[in-house]
């Protein structure tokens, strides 16, 4: 009798971690089409404000489009400079992150996915001492 009751104890805990490896394998690609397509940036704010040089006005309009091979293209619609990167999403303790790398700059950026549906999108990155938040809209 002991066998049986360990057998299905073993079981159930197989059962277990299966159903969590399926629940977070299926959240972490739920979003990747999601992301596919065309984004706008609207808006970027810095916090502090003097943290970084620059207007965070001077990146409006830019242009994100992502694709199922993971990789995006960014294009400043202002003087037509494309640039072509990489990207992945993972998910960690139920937070979803973009990750992003240019190819003419190869260093990573992580980003927080704050939003993401079918219109929008709000990407947090923490620098530490900086927060840079981005909103796009689907294009």
């Amino acid at each position: 009798m002991f066998f049986k009751i360990h057998d299905i104890k073993k079981n159930y805990t197989a059962l277990f971690f299966s159903a969590i490896f399926f629940l977070f394998v299926s959240c972490t690609t739920h979003q990747q089409p999601l992301i596919i397509g065309n984004w706008e940036l609207q808006s970027a704010e810095i916090k502090p404000a003097d943290a970084m040089p620059g207007n965070p006005d001077d990146v409006k309009g830019q242009l994100y489009s992502f694709n199922e091979d993971n990789s995006f293209y960014k294009t400043d619609p202002k003087n037509g400079h494309k640039k072509k990167g990489a990207y992945k999403i993972t998910k960690e303790n139920n937070r979803s992150f973009l990750t992003f790398t240019d190819l003419s700059f190869p260093v990573d950026t992580k980003s927080e996915i704050i939003k993401l549906d079918q219109t929008s999108l709000i990407l947090k990155i923490d620098f530490g001492n900086v927060i840079y938040t981005m909103s796009f809209v689907r294009k």
